[in-house]
């Protein structure tokens, strides 16, 4: 019976990787950047609150390496080449990041039909 408490309280006490808290209050930083005035309504900050601790917490289960923390902290965009190609996340895309890691021929499409002109007849 104790060995079961004693389970519960460690895992009770599973504490959340400091990396993965930066590298996903980034990716939320990034991903919701708005112009002024067009702050989330608080019921809306609670609903990406909610979600950047779902992110951290599975973040924390996998693991982030210094080195894929560092691509994350550093990108200035979530369509940025550099970021897409970082070496540490091509080699371990971490499954909680939705981007196209690996992939910058996908961003290379979508603006080309983006800037096609519209068929007028």
């Amino acid at each position: 019976m104790r060995f079961i408490v004693l389970l519960i309280v460690l895992g009770a006490c599973h504490k959340t990787d400091p990396n993965c808290e930066r590298a996903v209050n980034r990716v939320i930083q990034l991903t919701s950047t708005a112009p002024p005035g067009s702050e989330p309504k608080p019921d809306e900050q609670r609903v990406i609150d909610q979600i950047g601790e779902v992110l951290i917490e599975k973040c924390s289960r996998e693991g982030l390496s210094d080195a894929q923390r560092d691509c994350i902290l550093a990108a200035p965009s979530m369509l940025d080449r550099d970021f897409l190609l970082c070496p540490a996340l091509v080699e371990k895309h971490p499954s909680w990041l939705i981007a196209p890691i690996g992939h910058p021929e996908l961003l290379d499409d979508l603006e080309r039909r983006m800037n096609k002109p519209e068929d007028t007849k």
